[in-house]
C-alpha cells in the first residue's frame, strides 16, 4: 500500500508533484508518466473559498501567505510532506490549511476508517452516504472519528493509495478528512483545524450544526 502521512528536502520547478511507480517501486516525480496520484499545490480555504498557491523561490506563495514544504521518501511505499504556512501580510487572517492529493487510477473503492465504506451504501439508516452530502457539499469528519487519524484510502484492483495526518505533533494530528469526486478519479484532503461539515452526525441517524 502506497502512504502518505505529514511529517529531506525537495526543490521543484512545477505547482505539481507525482506519486510515480517505478522499476523499484515508488518515487516522487514531476512528471505524471506511471503516476498513482497527483499532491496538489498548497490550498488555503477562507470565507468558503480556495486560495490556490504558486510556486516562488521560496516555495508557494498566495495572496499573503508564503508555504514552504519538505517531502521524503520513508520507503517501502511511504512518503512524507512537512508543510510551513506563514502569513506575510499585516492582518490577522482566519483560515482553514488543506493538503490534497487526487487519484490518477480510477478507483473502484474508497475508505475512511470507521467512518466510510464505500459511501455506506448498505443499510436504510441516516448516517453520511457517499463523498458529499445531497447539498453537494463534501463531508468533512473529525481526526476523532477515525482509527487512523484523519486517514482516507483509495484503491483499484492493481493498486491502494492512503493519506493520513502524522500523529507525532498535536498540530499535525488535530485535524479532519475528506473525499470528493473529481471526474472518475477522488480527491482526499485532510484540513486544519478540525472541521465537520455540512453537519456533524452527533448521534445515531442525528445531526447538528458543523463544526
Amino acid at each position: 500500500m502506497q502512504g502518505l502521512r505529514f511529517a529531506g528536502f525537495c526543490f521543484r520547478k512545477g505547482n505539481t508533484m507525482y506519486i510515480v511507480k517505478t522499476a523499484d517501486g515508488y518515487a516522487f516525480s514531476e512528471t505524471n508518466e506511471n503516476a498513482i496520484v497527483k499532491i496538489s499545490a498548497p490550498i488555503v480555504e477562507e470565507n468558503g473559498d480556495d486560495i490556490l498557491f504558486e510556486k516562488c523561490d521560496e516555495g508557494y506563495k498566495s495572496l499573503g501567505f508564503l508555504c514552504t514544504e519538505n517531502v521524503s521518501d520513508e520507503g517501502r511505499g511511504l512518503f512524507s510532506v512537512e508543510r510551513t504556512f506563514k502569513n506575510t501580510g499585516y492582518t490577522t487572517r482566519t483560515v482553514k490549511l488543506v493538503f490534497e492529493t487526487v487519484t490518477e487510477f480510477v478507483p473502484s473503492k474508497y475508505l475512511i476508517p470507521c467512518v466510510s465504506y464505500n459511501g455506506n451504501k448498505f443499510g436504510d439508516g441516516h448516517e453520511p452516504k457517499g463523498m458529499l452530502h445531497e447539498n453537494g457539499k463534501p463531508w468533512i469528519h473529525s481526526f476523532e472519528r477515525t482509527s487512523v487519524p484523519s486517514c482516507s484510502l483509495t484503491e483499484d484492483k492493481n493498486v491502494a493509495f492512503s493519506l493520513f495526518a502524522d500523529a507525532a505533533t498535536k498540530e499535525s494530528v488535530v485535524s479532519s478528512v475528506s473525499l470528493r469526486p473529481v471526474g472518475d478519479k477522488i480527491s482526499q484532503r485532510i484540513y486544519w483545524p478540525v472541521t465537520e461539515a455540512p453537519y456533524t452526525y452527533y448521534e445515531n441517524d442525528k445531526y447538528n450544526e458543523p463544526l
